[in-house]
């Protein structure tokens, strides 16, 4: 048992001693941090195990007291024994097990698969759906239509979800061309007179494209520059 010298403090934490005494802790299979269950506790935590990060680190939590000393004068040493018997391993990041997601299993193994996200289109949607959080590669042969096909697609995920898009595409500049296309596909036909664009009915067209897409203008494209502005239009966009 080794107790943390200078306690938990909640804005820095300060682990120099523990450079005096690392070794002690590299033939350890498994390590038990018992700190106080508050904020400062649970952030020295976070930071022990990620310096133990080839250890697995499991946390012991005092039932509804603030330590194991609260624990044991209200509950017992028994309940000290349960406490450590029933400590959680902290997970890498990005990596989970079954009990952290196990009302969806419960859920998969009676229902099934949830469908996803369609388009409207039946024939389209028989063989594909979508998930927010996912990444998707359109591929196919040069000039056969994958960019008419991906804004086929957000037009209508936005008609029937009201979901925005965001595009870095220098493949349409200028914006006008892509824009253009956009339209005609909202509305199923190419904008060509002075009558059309003088109509209602492509005024909302035009609210619904300034409104839902959104066009990444760069000098040189990187994938830096357009994750930070993605960024930017989620906070300022509501995307």
């Amino acid at each position: 048992m080794v107790s943390v010298p200078n306690g938990a403090t909640l804005n820095k934490v300060n682990l120099d001693y523990l450079d005096n005494c690392i070794e002690y802790f590299e033939n350890k299979k498994k390590i038990y941090l018992a700190l106080d269950n508050d904020e400062a506790g649970k952030n020295l935590s976070k930071e022990l195990s990620r310096r133990f990060f080839n250890k697995s680190c499991f946390v012991v939590e005092f039932l509804d007291k603030k330590d194991a000393n609260e624990c044991l004068v209200t509950y017992g040493k028994e309940s000290l024994l349960k406490c450590l018997e029933n400590a959680k391993e902290i997970l890498i990041d990005g990596v989970s097990t079954l009990s952290d997601w196990e009302d969806d299993f419960d859920d998969f193994c009676l229902n099934g698969a949830k469908g996803g996200f369609t388009t409207g289109i039946k024939s389209f949607d028989e063989v594909f759906s979508t998930y927010t959080g996912q990444y998707i590669v359109v591929t196919g042969s040069p000039s056969s239509g994958k960019s008419d096909w991906v804004d086929q697609m957000c037009i209508k995920y936005y008609e029937k979800y009201g979901w925005k898009t965001a595009y870095a595409s220098p493949e349409n500049k200028p914006n006008s061309i892509h824009a253009h296309k956009l339209m005609a596909k909202l509305c199923g036909e190419w904008i060509k007179t002075e009558e059309q664009l003088k109509s209602n009915w492509i005024g909302n067209a035009k609210y619904i494209i300034s409104d839902a897409f959104k066009f990444v203008d760069l000098e040189r494209y990187s994938l830096e520059e357009v994750f930070l502005k993605a960024e930017q239009m989620i906070f300022n966009f509501v995307f």
